[in-house]
């Protein structure tokens, strides 16, 4: 049976109902810099219809994610004085997060991402009032390695700032964890993504034979 609290039993429905996890061959961010690598049979769009790359999260349900994730890092007791959120998707739910503080909204950070030579990259600290030593608490939806995390930690502490604790909605338990470890910082997620599995296969939401497609690959790529 799942361990999953209720109330992320209530967001995990949501986000299949809606259409926020789909089943197919997916190329992830991972394949700019791992061409080779094995398509994912499993992807989690968790944007707004009006980000550049549509999704279909609603406003209320993106409030809904910033409040548990702020509930999370009050359980886990991490310290920080602002949030920063990993763009694009990142963004959205950081946002989300300050404004969940039932008093002054947490400080928000804006970092940016640029193209170059078909890449995306993280490389700006571009918005939100920070004095250098403060602590800010990194944000996005999900991690497979953990290279866009990496890569905006290190513009913030460029910045003067100071990381140690990375919050995400789902962990795709592609390694990103370890990465993320090897580098000296803490990765907190709300799901894993073998939890969302056993809740969609005991929900009656997917087939015997699509969990075991994706245990197998992750099992294969972890």
């Amino acid at each position: 049976m799942t361990n999953l609290p209720l109330a992320h039993q209530r967001l995990a429905a949501t986000f299949f109902d809606i259409g926020v996890v789909k089943f197919g061959e997916f190329r992830l961010k991972l394949h700019e810099e791992h061409p080779d690598a094995p398509l994912s049979p499993i992807y989690l769009n968790l944007r707004t219809a009006d980000n550049l790359e549509q999704g279909l999260l609603t406003s209320s349900v993106i409030a809904s994610v910033g409040r548990m994730l702020y509930e999370m890092a009050g359980e886990l007791s991490l310290d920080y004085s602002c949030v920063a959120g990993v763009p694009r998707a990142g963004n959205l739910f950081a946002r989300a997060f300050s404004e969940a503080s039932p008093g002054q909204p947490v400080p928000l950070l804006r970092l940016e991402k640029t193209e170059k030579d078909g890449l995306r990259r993280v490389t700006r600290l571009v918005g939100g009032e920070y004095s250098p030593g403060e602590r800010v608490l990194v944000i996005d939806d999900c991690i497979t390695m953990g290279e866009s995390k990496l890569e905006g930690i290190q513009v913030l502490e460029r910045a003067g700032l100071v990381v140690n604790d990375v919050l995400i909605i789902v962990d795709r338990e592609g390694g990103g964890d370890r990465e993320l470890e090897k580098a000296g910082y803490r990765l907190h997620a709300m799901f894993t993504l073998s939890a969302l599995l056993e809740f969609y296969l005991e929900s009656g939401r997917i087939c015997q034979d699509r969990y075991e497609e994706v245990r197998t690959y992750l099992a294969a790529n972890s």
